[in-house]
Order: C-alpha cells, then sequence, then structure tokens
C-alpha cells in the first residue's frame, strides 16, 4: 500500500485513540499504521506512549502544554557552549539533520569505506545489513544506496525493546556505567558515552548479537505472544 504523507501526527493520534478505546494492543495498532503510513508512522515507542495516556484518561491528541516560556541564551559564555557542542560532531547539526539522505550520503559510505579496507575486492557487496524501521532508513535514498552499494537489507520485525539490543542490552549497561555520575553539559556526556562504548569488549557485543538471534527466534515460535526472556 502507497504511504500517506497527508496523514499527520495529530490524524495518528486520533487513530492511535480511538483504536485504543477499543482495547486493540498498541504492537498492532502501531503495525496497523505502518500499513497505511509507511515511513511516516509514529515509532513504536510513541505509540505506545500515548496508548498509555489514553488509558489513563487522556482525552485531547494535542500536546500538553508547557509551562513558561523558553529563554534564548545570549552570552557569550553560552553562545561558546553551543558552538563547542555543535563542532564536535564531524558533520554540524545545524545544516543536516538525521533524514534518509544524510544516512545514505554519510552514515552508509562510512560502513562502505570499512569494508573496503576489510575487503578490498568486494567491499559490501553481498553483506546483509539490518536495521530498525525508523524513517531514514526506509528512505528510498537509504533503499537506492544499499542497493548501490551490492547489500542486501534483512527485514526487521515491528519495533520491541525486548528485541531491540540497544533496549535490552545497550541502555541497561550505559545506566549501570553512568549513574551517579555527574556532568558539566550535554558534550561531557556524549564523550563518556563513547569512551565507554569503545572499552566494552567484542565478546559482549558478540554474546549480545547471539542472544538477540535467541529472542527473534522465541518471537516466531510463539507467533508474537509474549514469552519469558530471562
Amino acid at each position: 500500500m502507497a504511504s500517506c504523507p497527508k496523514f499527520s501526527e495529530l490524524e495518528q493520534r486520533t487513530y492511535i485513540k480511538f483504536r485504543t478505546i477499543l482495547e486493540i494492543p498498541p504492537k498492532s495498532i502501531h503495525d496497523e499504521l505502518a500499513t497505511i503510513c509507511g515511513e511516516d508512522t509514529l515509532s513504536y515507542s510513541t505509540v505506545r506512549r500515548w496508548v498509555s495516556l489514553f488509558r489513563e484518561g487522556r482525552t485531547s491528541v494535542q500536546d500538553a502544554p508547557r509551562p513558561g516560556a523558553p529563554k534564548l541564551a545570549t552570552n557569550n559564555d553560552k553562545l561558546s557552549e553551543v558552538k563547542e557542542y555543535v563542532a564536535s560532531f564531524p558533520h554540524s547539526l545545524v545544516e543536516e539533520t538525521l533524514t534518509g539522505q544524510f544516512y545514505a550520503d554519510v552514515v552508509l559510505p562510512e560502513v562502505e569505506k570499512h569494508y573496503l579496507k576489510r575487503r578490498p575486492k568486494t567491499g559490501t557487496r553481498g553483506l546483509k545489513i539490518l536495521h530498525d524501521n525508523a524513517r531514514p532508513h526506509k528512505s528510498l535514498a537509504v533503499r537506492q544506496k544499499i542497493k548501490d552499494m551490492g547489500m542486501h537489507e534483512v527485514p526487521h520485525p515491528p519495533y520491541s525493546p525486548d528485541i531491540a539490543p540497544c533496549d535490552f542490552w545497550l541502555f541497561r549497561k550505559l545506566k549501570d556505567n553512568l549513574s551517579g555520575r555527574e556532568f558539566e553539559d550535554r558534550l561531557s556526556l556524549g564523550r563518556a558515552i563513547y569512551r565507554y562504548l569503545e572499552v566494552i569488549p567484542k565478546d559482549e557485543y558478540r554474546k549480545t548479537f547471539e542472544n538477540w538471534i535467541k529472542r527473534l527466534n522465541s518471537v516466531v515460535a510463539y507467533k508474537g505472544d509474549y514469552f519469558d526472556h530471562s
């Protein structure tokens, strides 16, 4: 089915509201929206959050008003801090956002360079790539780039924290490592996260990958129903 770019976020929230009234679970609602809207679909975590709000008695699909008006930082110290934060990225986030085009033009070429060093004759040809169903990953630009690189995209199941390695493994490790520590700003936090990612043993990544495969097999075996994944 073709995507429906005019199906706005508010309209999707309205759909979620009425499906919640009918006691449809969030996973099914997200799958239905994905069928209708394609890459414009709200993320599963957003769908789940709105389902929870509606179940708690929320009636409006509008965002709750935020108290107070935001204040602009105009002093030199704040401006310097912002400039340092922006400069810490290899590509300025002022000019580039993580769109499908950015993913195709910046992220995937880095993957291509990596494998050209490891496999000079074949590079990325014949490799399989798996990423989640985020909008940038499903854009036409990304799909074309993957095709040009000679890779094959492995279909990813609808988003679920139980089968997303970042959720069931990485975020927990980061929380345990960074809990109780204080950081002066977002830049300091980002550097701490980067340093920690660099020291995680490769064997842990391998074990997590094996665990992820096991979880996916369980999803298939239980036909999407709940199962004990401890």
